[in-house]
């Protein structure tokens, strides 16, 4: 054994207070112990303050690892007084876990040990001499890692406040596991728990003492381990409850191991504050599980290697249950219905729908849901945190939230779509469902149109069966293939072969065909299935598109099968029609934000509301992840007026639809490998409202630095304030160059017109360029007209120094564009003629403003009237310098077009500009070397 050195003679870290008085035996604060101590322990600052020990100095014992059994000795010199304070108590840190030996010598001997200790962390431990009262014991020796001998010879160890103390800790007795006041725990736990003082006292929670859980959030399943030994008796507490506390919002996995396996999540977890979870195992009573497994937030590996965590009261036990019951439609809700005010139901209680039909207005919150064979529950949310059995009809129309819940549906459950919105299903990863589940998709009357459309459901069986029993499906051969007969059968319903060059749409066969989940359909919706196939201009009526089958839930994984692989610089399209995958609207930003070669910025939405037969809607990305700040080529500028958005398409893509998304392959070999995923955090339950197939409401539009925006519409629907029929957006930063590159969107062909910018041999719905300069042109492309009178609106923003021209290449004619503001453009279309229907007619082209002022000094004048109407325009000078003099008139082109000498005299002199044609032309007034200028507009 090590030489024992007297405790007395190395205090020289004290600071000269006084020498501690029993019951105490040493805290390391006060100048000498109350009785000696031998044993290599000095007095050290205290190099680890936290958790239940903050105090400035601590004792460090060096223990020689290869004697087990050297020790630390407190000799008192005469019989130990246990009558009053019998526990021996000090506080311990180790880097290791090791047991201390608390021993009582001089008398009647007792040994006790300790649990093995927590690592690098202070903790308590406790021994009970109450049975040594009397027996004569003159000394209390402690062994540190006692009876070991293949350590090193200078393993390190700090404890604090060493006394005895009158308090007995109570064993923890089942179901009670531990409530931290307790001690021992009834079941040994294993992993990084420690007992700490309630730091975080408030709410449901302010016993003294708490668990205080170290997780090493870069290792996605490290756990608490709470081991019975002998299988959990479950027949009468089934429940496991515990109350937590976080900082961050995370999720508890609850496992029991040892027989038949259950795993059981909670919801994410309130912030800062404490909340009661509970872990309903009923389910798995004599399954003789032998362990309890907590895991805190399962899987994540981001984290750090201290994320910390506090828990309390630890217990099986059992719930106390309320049950909501609609006996019928005369008795109705007892004890009153689940979403009242003063007494709504919580997770813990049950909802029995018994007989009868009731309908809620708010969403309802239960453990276990039943809706009996007969009876019907309209609800407007679910919140099930068990169970939810169907087995009469069960309607949902706002959100069912399944959390980890088994959810049964015997056929019965619906997930409803009407003109007041769509039933969504929140995150399911943990949930289960058993049965079909039906899934609808309202479509209002707004037009006969083509919709992009999708099912959440796998193995719903035949189109058939599903969405043509709300609206006709025609196609080749008619009834022979199971369509709605037509007079020419032509085919109304089609899917996309994203591996063609290019991709194109293919009609389907036969509605005996499967409907697909993940696949999106281009579907023509005439309404619902009384409309007169007869008439093509019958009247649209509103329908409700339903599919029935396994509800999906979980990612969904695309590759290079699903998605084409067209390289555009080797004349692929790149283009690929993706489906919802979930009952559920999806942040499409988020989710091409983890794809690879495949255009992050931009989205195409099918909007039926457009023109006749509807138009793409290209969608970029703002900064803002709520989508306020989103574009679309349909945007008008802030400095457009009060128009209202023509569009509602967004980046949140809404449950029954599908989207067109682009391949961007990095090379030039012809082949991309593009990949993308859809994940359940994907989902976007309280999204804005946005919805492809209704007509929009009056929103603000988007803005942008600086803007060309351009809707093209048939110019009597103009007049009637309706839809345009295309759209295109140029952009202009600094940042942007007019190479091509991810920030500009390719078109999405339309059925009907299609407008675009050019560049580079690609057509553009948003293009992004560099400031634009004088004398540049910027091609647009016109095709597919079906009208003969079309109206430009077009905006422009922020180009100071240029001026932006819209030039008609078969009337040879330039329309100057004014800056932040909408200039109309009103043309014809002779189909007979191939230059006036040619794809290039018109350009937009830049020139050098002319005008801002040169000089701040210059001199300044008045026009009138302005307009100009009879060929005599007023030019009033403000004041009068040395020289002549000269103005200058400039066409919309920039060119000078007229120049005028004036009288050195000041007031007003009258101008003849009869020889002008009609237009807008800028008046430049020079003297002195200094100039201002103003429009004038002849007429």
């Amino acid at each position: 054994m090590k030489q024992f050195l007297l405790f007395v003679l190395i205090l020289s870290v004290f600071t000269g207070a006084a020498q501690c008085v029993d019951p105490d035996i040493t805290d390391f604060e006060c100048e000498n112990p109350s009785h000696p101590i031998t044993g290599a322990l000095t007095s050290v600052l205290n190099p680890f303050p936290h958790d239940i020990n903050r105090s400035e100095n601590v004792g460090k014992y060096i223990d020689n690892g290869q004697a087990g059994f050297d020790a630390l000795v407190v000799d008192y010199g005469s019989p130990i007084d246990l009558s009053v304070n019998p526990v021996l108590k000090l506080k311990f840190y180790s880097t290791n876990s090791v047991q201390i030996l608390a021993k009582l010598e001089g008398g009647t001997q007792q040994e006790l040990f300790s649990d093995f200790s927590q690592v690098n962390t202070w903790q308590e431990f406790s021994f009970d001499f109450s049975a040594s009262q009397g027996n004569g014991n003159t000394r209390v020796v402690f062994f540190v890692n006692p009876g070991v001998e293949n350590g090193s010879p200078a393993d390190v160890y700090y404890l604090d406040d060493i006394r005895f103390d009158s308090t007995v800790l109570t064993p923890c007795e089942e179901p009670f596991i531990t409530n931290f006041e307790c001690a021992p725990f009834s079941n040994t736990i294993n992993g990084a728990l420690v007992t700490v003082g309630n730091s975080v006292s408030g709410g449901t929670n302010t016993s003294p003492n708490i668990g205080q859980y170290t997780d090493d959030g870069t290792q996605g399943f490290d756990a608490l381990v709470i081991d019975y030994g002998a299988p959990i008796d479950l027949s009468v507490n089934s429940i496991f409850k515990l109350k937590f506390y976080s900082p961050s919002s995370v999720q508890i996995l609850a496992k029991l191991e040892g027989g038949t396996v259950q795993e059981i999540f909670s919801d994410f977890s309130q912030v800062n504050t404490w909340e009661e979870f509970t872990f309903d195992f009923s389910a798995s009573v004599g399954q003789g599980n032998t362990r309890l497994v907590l895991f805190f937030n399962p899987f994540v590996e981001s984290g750090t290697p201290n994320d910390i965590y506090f828990i309390d009261d630890l217990q099986f036990g059992t719930l106390e249950r309320t049950v909501y019951s609609y006996k019928n439609d005369t008795t109705g809700w007892t004890p009153n219905i689940p979403n009242d005010v003063i007494d709504p139901s919580s997770a813990i209680d049950n909802i029995v729908i018994q007989a009868g039909a009731t309908q809620t207005t708010g969403d309802l919150l239960a453990a276990n849901v039943t809706v009996a064979s007969g009876a019907m529950l309209d609800a407007q949310g679910l919140n099930v945190t068990s169970t939810l059995d169907s087995q009469g009809v069960t309607n949902v129309f706002g959100t069912l939230t399944p959390n980890a819940s088994q959810i049964t549906s015997n056929g019965t459950l619906t997930l409803k779509s009407d003109e007041n919105g769509t039933a969504t299903v929140a995150d399911a990863t943990n949930a289960t469902f058993n049965g079909a589940i039906a899934v609808e998709r309202y479509i209002p009357a707004s037009n006969r149109s083509y919709r992009l459309v999708s099912t959440a459901v796998e193995n719903a069986g035949p189109i058939s069966s599903n969405w043509q029993l709300n609206t006709h499906i025609t196609g080749n051969g008619g009834a022979s293939n199971g369509f709605d007969e037509t007079g020419t059968n032509n085919p109304s319903m089609f899917t996309v072969n994203e591996q063609a060059a290019p991709a194109n749409y293919e009609a389907i066969t036969t509605t005996a065909t499967n409907l697909e989940h993940g696949t999106g359909y281009l579907l023509f919706v005439r309404g619902d299935r009384s409309v007169d196939l007869t008439d093509n201009e019958a009247a649209a009526t509103a329908t409700t598109l339903s599919s029935a089958g396994t509800l999906f839930r979980g990612n969904l994984v695309l590759g290079n099968t699903q998605l084409n692989t067209g390289d555009f610089e080797a004349g692929g399209n790149g283009s690929s029609l993706i489906a919802n995958p979930y009952q559920a609207p999806v942040n499409m930003e988020q989710v091409l934000n983890t794809a690879t070669e495949i255009n992050q910025e931009f989205i195409h939405v099918y909007d039926p509301t457009l023109g006749d037969r509807g138009a793409f809607v290209t969608v970029g990305f703002g900064a803002a992840t709520d989508g306020t700040d989103d574009i679309t080529n349909f945007s008008l500028g802030a400095n457009a007026g009060n128009d209202a958005s023509t569009t509602q398409a967004s980046r949140f893509l809404q449950p029954g639809s599908a989207v067109f998304i682009n391949t961007l392959d990095p090379g030039t070999d012809g082949t991309a490998n593009p990949s993308l995923t859809f994940s359940e955090v994907d989902k976007a339950i309280n999204s804005p409202v946005s919805i492809p197939f209704e007509t929009p409401d009056a929103v603000d539009v988007n803005s942008s630095n600086a803007l060309v925006s351009i809707n093209l519409f048939d110019t009597a629907a103009f007049a009637n304030n309706e839809s345009p029929r295309d759209a295109l957006v140029v952009r202009f930063s600094d940042q942007y160059s007019n190479a091509l590159e991810t920030t500009d969107a390719l078109k999405a062909t339309n059925l009907d017109e299609n407008m675009a910018s050019m560049a580079d041999g690609q057509l553009f719905s948003i293009q992004s360029r560099a400031l634009p300069v004088d004398e540049e042109i910027i091609d647009l492309s016109m095709t597919n007209y079906t009208m003969t009178d079309y109206t430009m609106k077009i905006s422009i923003n922020g180009l100071d120094d240029v001026n932006a021209y819209l030039v008609d290449n078969f009337t040879n004619t330039s329309t100057l564009l004014e800056n932040d503001s909408v200039t109309l453009v009103e043309f014809s279309v002779d189909s007979s003629n191939d230059s006036s229907s040619s794809e290039d007619r018109f350009d937009l082209a830049f020139a050098k403003s002319t005008l801002s002022n040169t000089d701040d000094q210059a001199t300044s004048f008045k026009l009138f009237p302005n307009p100009v109407n009879n060929g005599v325009v007023n030019v009033e000078l403000s004041q009068v310098t040395a020289g002549p003099a000269q103005v200058h008139i400039y066409n919309s082109l920039g060119q000078n077009v007229q120049e005028i000498k004036l009288a050195e005299i000041a007031g007003v002199q009258t101008l003849d500009v009869s020889n002008l044609s009609q237009g807008i032309y800028i008046m430049e007034i020079i003297q002195d070397g200094t100039s201002t200028s103003q429009k004038v507009i002849i007429q």
